[in-house]
């Protein structure tokens, strides 16, 4: 095959977007490799930096990325250099470094103004807005989500949809479509206070492209149609939910995501007990089960599998090792030692962090929490009395699980004003209020994952949304800031507790 061949060759996968589509690179990459084809070197480099962005590996993600930026460089290709600084600014922004997530995302951009043909000028930084959007979320910046996601937008809409290449096209009709429910979703869930017209005019917007660009829709439409489903089911609008859940589920059938779909029963159970439909209800309720069990076989198969796997290379390894000489087994030994050392003291501390939660779990579990009881005794009047006893109803409601509460959200439901309310949660919470409210909320999801085993099955994206966070990112921050760490830490020695006992 020639250079150009490669090329349309990574094209038709760019297009496809497709999950299973890593073998492929890696056989292009290799025959470019061996052909010393520069151009296919890069653009595999790239591919497999984005593959394993997606796939969360972010150890791979950086170390393709930089190899990418060393043959872009050399080959002064300012679409490839701007799309490794754009993924590389998105890794780091995954591993908290967000100074210097913002530092590659800057000089994304400025390669991108570098890029000669305009459509795909606009196409990426359309892209890389979207990324500073993404960026903003994660630091609860919900001004500059709003900002970033219309600057990517209008750049987007920008673009005439005339005379584009299927690749310039297919990356348009993404990225507007992307666009379209990211607005929706900031119009529902950032903005203060929601502006829900709005966020279901986006929503139409992409739900329009369904139907005149069917081909590009088919890419976001699991996205699309839960998201929405779960839009309309806050807006106690039952019929329209259940339409887009079950859109949901025929499209699901196509591109299986059983995770999602697991969730997607459970909404509608939910939505189905709201309007007393007891039947469908039910249905979906051993739907549900049947899944969730399913799930758990095939996670527990998959364990004992690679369990095995990992003894068989374990035992070759060790043979390997005798044949070295008695210089590097000390120095191995100095080295394991070290980090043993550094993971024991790193551990202890984690589980002596969990041991305090669990404690605090089971005692609250044993007695009613008197909230009441809680607070100060010194209190300097009626109205701060009643207040207080007001905030004590509040914590017991699980109102502050709404995604868009702020304080002015709050003090309008309690009848106060929003700089009292602060000055009391200030006083007898001892915390500001976005403090107070993640303590709450983390508090909540907690106590259901101790004391119901199901929820140590979902994703941490369905459980951030649970318990009112909508970036999976934010709520791991705020679980870690306020048990000292991550609920993945924490579901896993839950699960260790069910498999061996305290």
């Amino acid at each position: 095959m020639s250079e150009n061949e490669i090329i349309q060759k990574y094209d038709q996968i760019s297009i496809s977007n497709s999950d299973s589509k890593v073998s492929d690179i890696n056989k292009l990459y290799q025959y470019s490799l061996n052909k010393n084809y520069k151009s296919g070197i890069l653009r595999g480099l790239i591919a497999l930096q984005q593959y394993y962005l997606a796939k969360s590996n972010y150890t791979l993600a950086l170390n393709y990325g930089e190899k990418a930026l060393e043959n872009a460089r050399k080959l002064n290709n300012n679409n490839a250099l701007s799309d490794i600084c754009m993924y590389k600014g998105t890794t780091l922004a995954m591993l908290d470094m967000h100074i210097e997530s913002k530092k590659a995302l800057n000089m994304s951009i400025k390669y991108a103004e570098k890029i000669n043909n305009v459509v795909d000028q606009n196409i990426q930084l359309s892209r890389i807005y979207t990324t500073f959007a993404g960026l903003s979320e994660g630091e609860d910046l919900n001004n500059s989500i709003l900002y970033y996601s219309q600057k990517s937008l209008d750049i987007i809409e920008s673009i005439s949809n005339q005379n584009l290449t299927k690749v310039q096209e297919s990356r348009y009709y993404s990225m507007l479509i992307d666009q379209y429910l990211n607005m929706g979703s900031v119009y529902s869930h950032f903005v203060q206070p929601p502006n829900l017209k709005k966020a279901e005019y986006y929503y139409s917007k992409a739900l329009s492209l369904s139907r005149s660009h069917p081909e590009y829709f088919e890419q976001s439409a699991l996205f699309a149609y839960f998201t929405i489903g779960h839009f309309y089911f806050q807006q106690k609008d039952y019929q329209k939910s259940i339409k887009y859940f079950e859109r949901f589920l025929e499209e699901e059938k196509k591109d299986k995501d059983p995770n999602r779909r697991l969730a997607v029963y459970d909404n509608l159970k939910n939505v189905y007990d709201s309007i007393k439909d007891v039947s469908q209800q039910n249905k979906y309720l051993k739907l549900y089960s049947k899944l969730n069990d399913s799930l758990l076989r095939v996670k527990n198969k998959s364990v004992v599998s690679q369990s095995d796997k990992q003894s068989y290379y374990l035992e070759r390894e060790a043979y390997s090792l005798k044949k070295y000489l008695l210089l590097s087994t000390i120095i191995a030994i100095v080295l394991l030692l070290g980090i043993s050392i550094f993971f024991r003291k790193r551990n202890q501390e984690l589980r002596k962090k969990y041991i305090v939660l669990i404690d605090k779990l089971e005692k609250d579990n044993d007695k009613d929490v008197d909230y009441k009881s809680l607070e100060r005794n010194k209190i300097s009047s009626e109205k701060e009395k009643i207040l207080i006893a007001k905030l004590s109803d509040f914590e017991t409601s699980e109102k502050f699980l709404k995604k868009s509460l702020t304080l002015s959200y709050l003090s309008h439901i309690l009848n106060t004003n929003p700089n009292y309310l602060s000055q009391i949660i200030n006083l007898h919470k001892e915390q500001n209020f976005n403090a107070y409210i993640n303590q709450l909320r983390i508090n909540y999801i907690s106590h259901k994952l101790f004391n119901h085993p199901k929820y140590r099955e979902y994703k941490i994206s369905y459980l951030a949304e649970e318990c009112g966070y909508a970036s999976p990112q934010v709520f791991i921050n705020a679980f870690k800031k306020e048990t000292g760490m991550t609920p993945s830490y924490f579901i896993a020695n839950l699960k260790q507790v069910d498999a061996y006992g305290k």
